[in-house]
């Protein structure tokens, strides 16, 4: 299965690591405000697009009441995730947000949606103790930008959690494309008043409309449709995990092409957080011992 699978999931671990860059240079051109409301809606749309193009088909069968909650979480989740970007850093908000299993794994135990085997609490106290050393190590030592993305960042992975949680508790009736598709176009339509109140710097260039167009249909559009015909395959552990890889992909992009300084506590801190997430999505292989005839 995993052989058969790891062509999608490669791509999607460097698509997923790709779109931190694409997020800081969108943001950097139309605001958070406008650059979260246009990428929702073209996710959406391409979404929706893929789907038919595939021969499936859509009903939006979905209570409204629900559908706004599903979609004001997207939103939070995203708005959190371009503010991180944008003061943090590609590294460093990619380990933030990279967080998302931990708080999942602890949110369906407090919803009763799952229960935390041993495994997984040591993933939780080991990835809880990696953003602790991240934060504890700044390079650059403690700022209001550090404290204002690593908030946004972490308040993206808890509300990006609960939103997940959400869907499985009162939407597993509808169909995961469905259920992708118009929350986020819901996302956009509640983030487009934002960017009257947020404006940004107002000088996107063709460079700019690029990226957004590379983000929101070939990164957004495109990743959320492997990922769930991933989920399909090989379950949604196993789908989830890539973002987890994505991490790495992004810490690795940040340093290596965008030059950013990551301290050497830091870099152990994102190791323990991604080993971590692989423990609490029972991703880490164990070996069986057989047992022994008496």
């Amino acid at each position: 299965m995993l052989q058969r699978c790891s062509p999608t999931y490669l791509g999607l671990t460097v698509l997923w690591g790709l779109s931190f860059i694409l997020v800081r240079a969108v943001v950097g051109g139309f605001g958070w405000a406008l650059a979260v409301s246009l990428g929702c809606l073209l996710i959406g749309v391409t979404v929706a697009v893929v789907a038919v193009l595939k021969g499936g088909s859509l009903r939006f069968r979905l209570r409204w009441k629900r559908l706004v909650l599903l979609g004001a979480g997207i939103a939070v989740q995203l708005i959190g995730l371009s503010i991180a970007v944008d003061h943090l850093g590609t590294a460093l908000a990619a380990a933030a947000v990279g967080t998302v299993p931990l708080f999942t794994a602890v949110i369906g135990q407090m919803w009763g949606l799952e229960r935390i085997t041993g495994s997984a609490a040591a993933g939780l106290v080991t990835g809880f103790i990696g953003i602790v050393v991240v934060v504890l190590f700044p390079a650059g030592g403690i700022s209001w930008d550090f404290i204002v993305g690593m908030f946004a960042g972490l308040l993206s992975a808890i509300v990006g959690a609960m939103t997940s949680r959400y869907a499985v508790a009162r939407l597993s009736s509808s169909g995961l494309t469905e259920l992708v598709s118009a929350g986020f176009l819901v996302a956009g339509v509640l983030t487009a008043p934002l960017a009257l109140l947020f404006p940004g710097p107002g000088n996107a260039g063709v460079f700019h409309w690029l990226g957004l167009l590379l983000l929101g249909v070939v990164l957004g559009g495109f990743g959320y449709s492997m990922e769930l015909g991933l989920r399909e395959r090989s379950g949604a552990p196993f789908a989830t995990s890539a973002r987890s890889g994505a991490t790495m992909v992004a810490v690795f992009l940040g340093i290596v092409f965008l030059r950013e300084s990551l301290s050497f506590g830091q870099l152990v801190g994102v190791l323990l957080l991604i080993g971590g997430c692989l423990l609490v999505l029972g991703l880490v292989p164990s070996r069986s011992v057989p047992a022994r005839r008496r």
